[in-house]
C-alpha cells in the first residue's frame, strides 16, 4: 500500500515545490542557466543519443525509444532532488519550465530527424 502512494505523493510534492518557487521563476540571473540547459538538453544530448543509436548495435525497438527520449525536455524529479539535498529548487523549476516550453518546438524536429537518420519507418 505504501508503494502505491509513492507516485501520487511525488506528484503532489513536485506541484507544491513548483507553486512555492513560482514567485522566483522570473529573474535576471536565470537567463544564462536556462540558455545552457536548453542547449544541453534540447541540443547536445539529442545529438549524442541519436549518434549512439545509429552507431551502436541496438535493436529497432531500442532505437525508437532513444529517438523519443532524445527529444524530451528536462524531467521534474531534479526539482525534488534540489530541495532535498540543499540545491536551488527555483533554478530547477526554471529549467524544467524553460526546457518544456522550448521543447514544444524542438520535439517534432528531433523525432522527425531521428526517424529519418536512423532509417526507422513510423
Amino acid at each position: 500500500m505504501l508503494g502505491a502512494c509513492a507516485f501520487p505523493l511525488g506528484i503532489v510534492l513536485t506541484g507544491a515545490t513548483v507553486a512555492d518557487q513560482s514567485r522566483q521563476i522570473y529573474s535576471r540571473d536565470s537567463i544564462r542557466p536556462l540558455f545552457w540547459s536548453c542547449f544541453l538538453r534540447l541540443g547536445l544530448i539529442p545529438v549524442t543519443l541519436l549518434a549512439l543509436a545509429r552507431w551502436l548495435p541496438t535493436s529497432v525497438e531500442l532505437k525508437r525509444v532513444l529517438v523519443v527520449q532524445a527529444a524530451m525536455p528536462a524531467g521534474i524529479f531534479p526539482i525534488i532532488l534540489a530541495r532535498l539535498y540543499g540545491g536551488d529548487p527555483a533554478t530547477a523549476v526554471r529549467i524544467v519550465i524553460g526546457t518544456s516550453v522550448v521543447a514544444i518546438f524542438t520535439i517534432p524536429f528531433w523525432i522527425q530527424f531521428g526517424m529519418r537518420w536512423l532509417d526507422l519507418s513510423p
